[in-house]
């Protein structure tokens, strides 16, 4: 037997020796005990048998069982003894430290120190290429963070590679692509994951599940970076494996239409997005029902969707659904959003007095509650501001007017809106300037309160007029 193989078997042998369930033949080892459920008789047994012949299968044995009851820290300071036991039998470099090390590792609190140490001793005593270090490299590349542990993963793939083409390999490039993705190495994260999926395509397994996954993280990678085209050549895919995937299918298939729906939108193609949106909600009905957060944020989808392709009736009735059931206090971000939504398709289907309320209002709540939506907040102060200026049949005139008939104007939209403008006489009282104040900071404005003739001109830009009798508006 060659120098360089001898050792691989001693190991083997070492580790067949140190079993995980018996030592001894017959009814009378502890793990007769612990298989029958008596732990005090086993606990008892195994102390017998560290203490009265201290050695490394005792120790082991001990320890094993601690780690089976949960008693980790313990646990470890058996496997430690036995760890020290071996050192001093064989010295600090045997090959038969590995086994124990990676055992050590696994339940140890600081385990990356162990697998390094274990990693020396195997390249050491059985070279570079050894088998022993897979399993090890392993370890430390889901021990340790980017970017060392996309060192590790490498070393793993190139290991891996020397020993021909296999299915662990999708595995081992999809865990790399991920730890890239951690790392933010965005390009290289998406070559990985095109190796795995390659690689999981050739092989012809069944690996639809990986491949599937694969196919919507590529798909991810190409939306973030506007890449919409691309991506789509990743969805159908993915929607076809789904489809023909039988386990949980709606599960798996909603998500999926949903995302090549909203991927036709960014491309510029509603139109498109409208039969997989369909779907969607339809499958979303059969799984979930009628009340249920991801059936009303499809619902939204679909409103949205059909708002664009220009079908705006039936977006509003799906909008006014949708508010319906995230008229809760958890929701009240979305339901602002829902709201605003709901007064531009209002606005642009002509039912201006009822637009001016939902975007009033959801501009409020957005303004107050949702800091993280400042696009949403832009967005809806320039399409409230346009309609203010479409619905103020007074303004182009205000300029002719003096001070106390502007005033007089700006206290009488205050008070409809539910405001203490003060009373509509045109002269300047403290109540009107609190009121100004109050709906100034409900939009965000600067909250500079001046009852001057030019200021007042600027407010009623924001002030929506009184709507003519016979309108309705969404109070």
């Amino acid at each position: 037997m060659s120098p360089t193989v001898k050792p691989v078997y001693l190991f083997t042998l070492v580790l067949a020796c140190w079993p995980c369930q018996t030592t001894l033949a017959g009814e009378s080892t502890p793990w007769h005990f612990v298989r029958e459920e008596n732990p005090q008789q086993a606990e008892k047994l195994f102390l017998q048998g560290t203490e009265q012949n201290v050695n490394v299968q005792s120790l082991l044995d001990y320890g094993r069982y601690l780690n089976s009851r949960g008693e980790k820290e313990k646990a470890v300071a058996f496997l430690l003894r036995a760890l020290l036991a071996v050192e001093k039998e064989q010295g600090k470099e045997s090959h038969l430290l590995i086994g124990l090390l990676m055992e050590l590792a696994q339940i140890h609190s600081q385990p990356v120190p162990l697998l390094l140490r274990a990693v020396a001793l195997a390249e050491k005593n059985f070279g570079a290429d050894n088998p022993w270090l897979i399993p090890l490299y392993s370890q430390l590349a889901r021990q340790t963070v980017p970017p060392q542990a996309i060192q590790w993963q490498q070393k793993l793939l190139a290991l891996q590679e020397k020993r021909g083409e296999s299915p662990e390999w999708i595995v081992q490039w999809s865990r790399l692509g991920d730890l890239l993705q951690q790392g933010k190495r965005y390009s290289e994260a998406m070559a990985a994951r095109e190796n795995a999926l390659a690689l999981a395509t050739r092989l012809q397994g069944p690996y639809h599940a990986l491949r599937l996954r694969l196919l919507q993280q590529l798909a991810g990678d190409y939306r973030k970076l506007h890449r919409h085209e691309e991506a789509m050549t990743y969805l159908l895919p993915a929607l076809a494996l789904a489809e023909s995937m039988r386990d949980n299918q709606h599960a798996t298939l909603i998500p999926l239409l949903e995302e090549v729906a909203l991927c036709y939108g960014d491309m510029g193609e509603p139109a498109l997005a409208t039969p997989f949106l369909t779907r969607a909600l339809f499958l979303a009905e059969q799984q979930w029902g009628g009340e249920n957060e991801g059936f009303t944020r499809l619902q939204v989808a679909m409103a949205n969707n059909f708002h664009e392709v220009g079908n705006t009736p039936q977006a509003i009735l799906l909008y006014q659904r949708a508010l319906k059931f995230l008229n809760t206090e958890e929701n009240r971000v979305e339901y602002a959003k829902v709201q605003m939504a709901l007064g531009k398709a209002m606005a642009d289907e002509g039912m201006s007095w009822l637009a001016e309320g939902h975007l009033r209002r959801g501009l409020q709540v957005l303004i107050k509650e949702g800091k993280e939506s400042p696009g949403w907040i832009q967005q809806g102060r320039l399409t409230y501001g346009a309609l203010l200026v479409s619905l103020d049949h007074f303004l182009p005139f205000a300029t002719l007017w003096s001070e106390q008939e502007v005033l007089m104007e700006v206290q009488k939209r205050l008070n409809h809106l539910g405001l203490d403008g003060g009373t509509v006489n045109g002269k300047k009282q403290a109540v009107t300037k609190a009121a100004i104040r109050q709906w100034q900071q409900s939009l965000g404005l600067t909250a500079q309160v001046s009852l001057q003739r030019e200021s007042l001109l600027q407010l009623l830009h924001w002030l929506p007029s009184v709507p003519p009798i016979g309108c309705v508006s969404s109070e």
